[in-house]
């Protein structure tokens, strides 16, 4: 996945959420598969839940793990981070680790996944109230296709894809074009639902005509619309208070707030990534 934004997080926080937010900057660097010169292929992504376990996407190398959280806003990889002919596939790892005791739990792609190699990069990740179930929000595998938002359920799932057990797929609902329409991003909320971007049309030629900020139950059914957003504007690092009671979200680079789920407002500009502290 791409890099390029980055936040962090301390645990706990003020009474009154506030958003935290970083400007432009440039992207981040990973070493290659070898250890070769770096590449910018990707950002580590996580969210800390209510433990201190850190949620980390792991692309093409696995870093060293910080107390904080890191939330990475992708596209898709970049030009030239694929080694040609080379099936990476399996670099690919969910891990979890514990950071009071350094213990990790290593969530792979699934092996019939990995031997096709079409695999499928996180893009943003979000723990659930109850710190067991992930919302794993995975990019496009080719052809502007393959967008998905997975819930994983991290104490049963042995992979972070489907089709395995203790993993399961939020569906696409409503219109327009619900066949064709993708959940770009999607995080949980504290009471359960899901706070999501849904994006048409996915395929090729790429050709965006609805951008919707909604809020979902599990099943992908639709409890209210947040928000009509730009056709032409990626939305995404999409964030709840811990209350549930503020939501924001980046379009393009324009931070927008809203409050207990009314038409959001724009707070600010030339940004890369937010969050709630």
């Amino acid at each position: 996945m791409h890099a390029g934004d980055g936040v962090e997080v301390p645990v706990g926080g003020p009474a009154e959420p506030q958003p935290l937010v970083q400007p432009l900057r440039g992207e981040h660097l990973l070493a290659g598969r070898d250890g070769d010169a770096a590449a910018a292929c990707g950002a580590r992504a996580g969210d800390a839940g209510a433990d201190d376990r850190l949620a980390d996407p792991s692309p093409l190398r696995r870093g060293g793990t910080a107390p904080h959280h890191e939330a990475g806003r992708p596209g898709q990889l970049g030009q030239g981070c694929l080694p040609g002919g080379s099936n990476i596939a399996g670099d690919f790892k969910l891990v979890i680790r514990t950071l009071s005791f350094g213990t990790e739990k290593i969530l792979p792609l699934p092996p019939q996944v990995i031997q096709g190699g079409l695999f499928q990069p996180i893009s943003h990740l979000s723990w659930a109230a109850d710190s067991v179930r992930l919302a794993v929000s995975t990019s496009a595998v080719q052809d502007n296709e393959g967008w998905g938002l997975n819930i994983v359920d991290t104490a049963a799932a042995p992979y972070y894809s489907v089709p395995e057990s203790g993993v399961t797929t939020v569906p696409v609902t409503g219109s327009p074009t619900a066949a064709r329409s993708y959940i770009r991003e999607g995080v949980f909320l504290p009471d359960g639902n899901l706070f999501v971007s849904r994006a048409c049309c996915g395929g090729v030629p790429v050709h965006n005509t609805s951008r919707l900020m909604w809020e979902v139950a599990l099943d992908g059914a639709l409890v209210r619309q947040v928000a009509i957003g730009y056709p032409n504007l990626e939305h995404v690092s999409l964030a709840a208070d811990p209350r549930g009671q503020w939501l924001l979200y980046l379009a393009g680079h324009d931070l927008y707030v809203s409050q207990g789920g009314t038409r959001p407002s724009k707070l600010a500009s030339g940004f890369i990534a937010a969050t709630w502290m």
